[in-house]
Parts: C-alpha cells; sequence; structure tokens
C-alpha cells in the first residue's frame, strides 16, 4: 500500500459515512490499484460478520404494543 491508496481510502470511509458520490479518480485507482480492491474486500467481509452477529434492533412502538397487548 502506497500514499495514494492510504488517500483513496480515507476518501472512501468519509464517503461511506456521507452517502456522497464516489469521485472518478478514486475510481480509477481502485481499477489499477491491486492492493485497495483487496483489503476493501476483506475490510466487507469483516463487517459482514460484525453485522451477521449483531442481534436486530427492536424499535420502541414495536416494544408499547407488545406490553399493551399483554396487559389487556
Amino acid at each position: 500500500m502506497n500514499e495514494d491508496c492510504a488517500g483513496h481510502l480515507a476518501t472512501l470511509l468519509r464517503l461511506a459515512e456521507s452517502g456522497e458520490e464516489i469521485p472518478t479518480g478514486v475510481r480509477e485507482h481502485l481499477t489499477t490499484c491491486s492492493e485497495c480492491p483487496r483489503l476493501l474486500d476483506a475490510m466487507n467481509r469483516m463487517y459482514g460478520d460484525v453485522d451477521a452477529a449483531e442481534p436486530p434492533a427492536i424499535e420502541e412502538p414495536v416494544v408499547e404494543q407488545t406490553v399493551e397487548r399483554s396487559a389487556a
């Protein structure tokens, strides 16, 4: 990984958080770099495992409705 990779990956992380479009320069780098796609793939697999392991969130209205039904 070189300095260009670090900068492009930092940009990708920022864009992932904000939902912005990926710039052409970053897209071009990903098509020519051998390291970044491998790293991104590993990160996707790692975060996919974390997301799958977390229990789903229960929304508050669902909890209230369940309590109300059980009290009736």
